[in-house]
């Protein structure tokens, strides 16, 4: 059914359009999108568009029809997620951001309308594609603020660069059996102010989980807590490391603080620890 729907769509529009349905592109690379809608459905975007023709940002024209002279034809995109609309396109939650593969480039998930404009009494018909799309932050015409989300969401990753240094007590030395403590400077900081599709963004990065490696095969995770103890069953010359998993929250222009839906990896230098036997000593009074 959805194939013969969006084949039916495909037709309705090329008679439409004459000029387009008689010159389709020579290939489905696309400059705005990337890639061309097809009839069948197979094609990563979706379907919903004219069959081999390209997937148009919002905003974006058709010729007039020899039916309707003076009607023209725009395009809507919104994230799918509840409470969006052809014209209302603020929100933001994961089944449109955790949804696009691959995991962490910004690809969020839109529903896409066709809204044709009548000129003639001013009125509107709007109809919503059977599919969904997956486009990248950068595509022209998105929602202001879904785009930059998703630009977010993939940066983030590269922004953070806090790297947590560990300190050992007893410091360079410590002993089998003996407990030694580990702990991190790394915590919640906010970064320098970016600018991301002319909007000034402030991220703020807050450590959610520490991975510690303590040199000798034996790892220990916790929370945001930024110290831990270990012992040592043998001697020997260790590298301790702490590797830090980050959440963080923005704002755009100063507005309302928003999550990043996604998480930073940062691994600090590793710090050298001698491990020693005690030597027991005979004290006579």
């Amino acid at each position: 059914m959805t194939r013969l729907l969006s084949v039916a769509i495909g037709l309705l529009l090329a008679l439409a359009s004459p000029a387009l349905a008689d010159n389709p592109p020579a290939s489905c690379d696309h400059p705005v999108i990337g890639a061309c809608a097809t009839a069948n459905g197979s094609d990563t975007l979706g379907v919903g568009a004219v069959a081999s023709q390209p997937i148009r940002p919002p905003g974006t024209t058709v010729q007039p029809t020899k039916s309707a002279p003076h009607d023209y034809v725009t395009y809507a995109f919104a994230p799918t997620c509840t409470g969006n609309t052809a014209y209302a396109a603020a929100n933001i939650c994961g089944a449109a951001v955790n949804t696009c593969p691959p995991a962490g480039q910004g690809i969020i998930r839109y529903w896409r309308w066709q809204i044709t404009h009548h000129v003639a009494d001013g009125t509107q018909t709007v109809i919503q594609d059977v599919q969904t799309l997956c486009l990248a932050p950068t595509t022209p015409g998105l929602p202001p603020v879904a785009a930059v989300v998703g630009l977010v969401e993939r940066d983030f990753k590269t922004l953070v660069v806090a790297k947590g240094v560990i300190v050992i007590k007893p410091n360079g030395t410590t002993l089998v059996n003996y407990p030694t403590k580990f702990s991190t400077d790394a915590s919640t900081y906010t970064l320098a102010p970016v600018d991301i599709l002319g909007h000034t963004i402030v991220i703020t990065a807050t450590p959610q989980q520490y991975d510690w490696d303590f040199g000798d095969g034996e790892h220990t995770m916790n929370g945001g807590q930024q110290d831990v103890t270990h012992i040592y069953a043998n001697t020997g010359t260790v590298t301790a490391h702490v590797t830090i998993t980050w959440t963080g929250t923005f704002t755009i222009d100063g507005g309302a603080t928003r999550d990043v839906l996604g998480t930073a990896t940062t691994t600090g230098p590793g710090t050298p620890l001698q491990v020693k036997q005690a030597r027991a000593e005979l004290i006579t009074g």
